[in-house]
């Protein structure tokens, strides 16, 4: 269920990219600015929530002849996911937002539409990204009405009939946060797969819609036992602007 919603809201999400041929010949670079956003989770879905991306760089389109051009982009982008635990009156969310550069590296095939005036292309390649800041918000609530409230279903359940009553105020909570990176965080470099569609609007704009499949896991190790597995995944749309 989680994984279709984040699918659905991935579809919504804004975006667009870039690089027209037409102004170019064939074997110079495109020089570019590239910006949009998206949504960003991590793997596996069923753990972890998504929330907002955004990105924006620049990027030089190398046209390799007049169907097929490489890539390459310097983009600043944020990245991250949130989980959530819930159990007897207690419930804690933690938010994770991660800052990149990041250095997407992709073969583009494109085929002109009968229109001649657009056309629409696949991407696929890799990236490489280092953390360069990050905090995780943590989030905790504890109210004891609702344990008890809990506990008296519980014991209900079992056949005992046992009524709880509270006086007064009843609930606490508290908000921290720490950084993403570091010993006792996420490792900075990231590394993974992008893959996507693009159409070419006219011949300096170009509509992208891709994703970051990330490879590697985020957090390291402690003391020879496994930490928290997650890997980057973010669906974004970028809107790309060619100079020349």
């Amino acid at each position: 269920m989680k994984k279709t919603l984040f699918t659905l809201i991935c579809l919504l999400a804004f975006g667009m990219t870039s690089n027209a041929q037409t102004s170019v010949e064939i074997g110079e670079i495109n020089i570019g600015v590239s910006a949009g956003g998206g949504v960003s989770s991590a793997i596996p879905f069923l753990d972890f929530d998504p929330v907002a991306n955004v990105h924006g760089g620049v990027s030089f389109a190398y046209l390799a002849s007049e169907y097929f051009f490489y890539e390459f982009d310097l983009l600043f982008q944020k990245k991250g996911f949130k989980r959530e635990l819930s159990m007897l009156g207690y419930s804690e969310t933690e938010t994770f937002n991660a800052y990149y550069m990041e250095l997407p590296l992709t073969a583009n095939p494109v085929l002109p539409l009968p229109s001649g005036k657009v056309d629409l292309g696949i991407m696929a390649g890799v990236y490489f990204a280092y953390g360069v800041g990050g905090k995780v918000k943590v989030e905790q609530k504890a109210d004891a009405a609702d344990f008890l409230n809990a506990l008296g279903d519980s014991f209900s359940e079992a056949g005992m009939d046992i009524e709880f009553e509270t006086d007064g105020e009843t609930g606490v909570s508290t908000s921290s946060e720490r950084d993403f990176f570091g010993d006792d965080g996420a490792k900075r470099f990231d590394f993974g797969i992008r893959y996507g569609l693009s159409l070419g609007i006219s011949e300096r704009t170009r509509f992208t819609i891709a994703i970051d499949h990330g490879i590697l896991d985020d957090f390291r190790k402690h003391d020879g036992a496994e930490s928290m597995i997650s890997k980057n995944y973010v669906l974004m749309g970028t809107l790309s602007f060619y100079f020349r």
